[in-house]
């Protein structure tokens, strides 16, 4: 376990570092193409493109850190009103989102790989990278759910499932 417990500290240590620098490349680019537009009466063909492909890897890779971190938005009216049915919950929690983030890696993987040949306008590369966010950031919440799942479930020490 402690292995594993590695694992997803460095995975999770690499997510946010590269949304770290991703969020820097962002505001760059756009205040590169707010003072070209403003200043100088003209501006770049790719950065809005650029910019709105680094916001997609942002938000994929944020539900991934987001996932890790079990800080996803949650309603605890059901829970507040019965404690009593709150690690019932919590499962059924967890077996939805493994079964989301299975879909949605499974389904963003072949849409990826259809997209292998289609090339963004401006920025001109294959917009199979750009979806490929789709399966990293499934497949890391996956790895993330499941070693939360196992912590829970050994040794008892996740707040929640």
């Amino acid at each position: 376990m402690e292995v594993f417990d590695r694992i997803v500290q460095i995975l999770s240590m690499i997510i946010k570092i590269a949304v770290a620098i991703l969020v820097v490349v962002l505001v760059a680019i756009v205040f590169t193409q707010v003072v070209l537009r403003f200043v100088f009466n003209g501006g770049f063909a790719w950065n809005e493109e650029a910019s709105r492909f680094i916001f997609i890897w942002i938000c994929f890779l944020a539900v991934a850190s987001a996932t890790n971190e079990n800080s996803h938005m949650k309603l605890d009216l059901l829970t507040g009103k019965l404690p009593s049915i709150k690690p019932y919950l919590d499962v059924l929690s967890w077996i939805l989102c493994f079964i989301f983030f299975l879909l949605l890696g499974y389904l963003g993987y072949h849409y990826a790989k259809s997209s292998a040949n289609r090339i963004a306008g401006s920025v001109g590369i294959s917009l199979m990278y750009i979806y490929m966010v789709l399966p990293i950031s499934s497949s890391l919440s996956l790895v993330f759910l499941i070693h939360r799942a196992i912590k829970k479930i050994c040794c008892g020490r996740s707040k929640s499932v």
